[in-house]
């Protein structure tokens, strides 16, 4: 049998359970009572348990912990985010912990845009933030080292990132101004920055700033800008940039004419594009039929895609 001491601190453990699962799925508590006291009222908190039946003798502190140390930490009550100050000891009784009340907060930011390749990953914050994890050989997550990320690691201090692309061992960036930067490995030309040295840091590439769409692919890469433009650079062979030849380019090349693309991905060996009239083309190495043009034909320039 339990003292009610020890049952209240019980039924406010399971509680802390509870409000975390609600935080975790995303959901808001408007009816806490929390406010900038020491301690939400005791009857609100008793309210999540059932009866006091179901309350164990000695509940499960870890569970606690590891929601409120890891995802479950915020709650919003009455337009303000509010992360609990209870503090668990692993493995002990219930009244060895430390309940010292809420406190208004900012939630971690969220996350915007991500990008994966074969050993490493990109993600963007709302707040503009790049981070980068996984291998870093040739210098390939930016952050001026080579040394490998086990976890999700700034890169440089910008703070206005808003589209990343993970090549096959290189990178691509653009922010809000439009501007396009590159970095990792470049045997190829595959950065765009007119030479074949590696950069370990995000490097700027020409001096436009009305890029809209990127892709880095195999040691080479595709991007679109405002004005509906094509435009291809790096390794060349089976005709993966489009221009016609199996040249490697080793800064942005125009791809044909037309000023109608809107979206483009590059992967392996090949290309596809959308225009603005819902086109499917694409180009280079098309030996498993990867093209869609009915063949297994490299092509070097952009082909329209059978219709199915």
């Amino acid at each position: 049998m339990i003292n009610s001491r020890s049952a209240l601190r019980a039924r406010f453990t399971i509680a802390v359970v509870v409000i975390s699962l609600f935080s975790l799925l995303g959901c808001e508590i408007q009816d806490l009572g929390i406010t900038e006291s020491a301690a939400p009222p005791q009857d609100e908190v008793s309210l999540s348990v059932s009866s006091q039946s179901s309350v164990p003798a000695n509940p499960p502190a870890w569970s606690a912990t590891a929601l409120y140390n890891r995802a479950g930490m915020y709650v919003t009550h009455n337009g303000k985010v509010w992360v609990s100050q209870w503090y668990i000891t692993l493995g002990a009784e219930p009244g060895a912990n430390t309940w010292n009340g809420w406190k208004q907060a900012t939630p971690p930011p969220k996350w915007t845009d991500v990008s994966i390749s074969a050993s490493y990953s990109f993600a963007i914050n709302e707040k503009g933030e790049l981070y980068g994890w996984g291998s870093n050989a040739q210098g390939r997550l930016g952050d001026g080292t080579t040394t490998d990320r086990r976890t999700p690691s700034r890169i440089g201090t910008a703070s206005d990132w808003v589209q990343i692309s993970a090549g096959s061992n290189f990178s691509l960036g653009i922010n809000t101004k439009g501007e396009l930067y590159a970095w990792g490995r470049n045997y190829y030309g595959q950065l765009g920055d007119g030479t074949r040295t590696n950069r370990n840091t995000p490097t700027r590439i020409g001096t436009a700033s009305d890029w809209v769409r990127i892709s880095a692919g195999l040691n080479h890469s595709v991007a679109v800008n405002s004005k509906g433009e094509l435009y291809a650079w790096g390794h060349n062979n089976y005709g993966r940039l489009g221009d016609g030849t199996v040249i490697d380019r080793n800064s942005p090349t125009r791809i044909g004419t037309a000023a109608d693309w809107k979206s483009v991905s590059g992967r392996g060996s090949h290309n596809l594009a959308i225009n603005t009239k819902g086109e499917i083309y694409a180009w280079g190495r098309n030996n498993d039929g990867q093209v869609g043009d009915g063949t297994t034909i490299d092509r070097s320039s952009p082909v329209k895609t059978a219709h199915p």
